[in-house]
């Protein structure tokens, strides 16, 4: 395949650009992306962190994540609860609030949602 390295992780097509998906994988494999968990955050509640996505995906004017400030998949229902307030706080600032399942995450170890700002040739 003419550009299997930018294809992401095992079979998995990649959202990013290129380039962007390139930068991932150079950092994927020198062990230097942080832990989901550990990124400074731009807002803090008490159960997640809203955080900058440092590999945003092709087409977004603003790309954050909701991420779970512990190490898991599975979420409790204090944090479910949290979760939703969150998103009605954040509805209107972003376009859509997205979490990829299992064939398309190339993070699987931390519970997290997408919030994206769309270009408007992507809507």
């Amino acid at each position: 395949m003419r550009f299997s390295i930018l294809r992401g992780v095992g079979n998995k097509m990649s959202l990013r650009s290129p380039e962007v998906e390139l930068s991932y994988l150079i950092a994927k494999k020198a062990g230097t992306l942080k832990n989901l968990w550990e990124v400074d955050p731009l807002v803090e509640f008490r159960f997640f962190n809203l955080i900058p996505n440092e590999y945003p995906y092709k087409g977004r004017k603003l790309h954050h994540m909701i991420v779970l400030k512990r190490q898991s998949e599975r979420l409790r229902l204090w944090e479910i609860i949290e979760l939703y307030c969150i998103k009605r706080k954040l509805d209107g600032t972003y376009d859509w609030f997205k979490k990829n399942c299992k064939s398309m995450r190339s993070v699987d170890n931390c519970y997290h949602e997408h919030c994206e700002l769309v270009e408007e040739e992507y809507k």
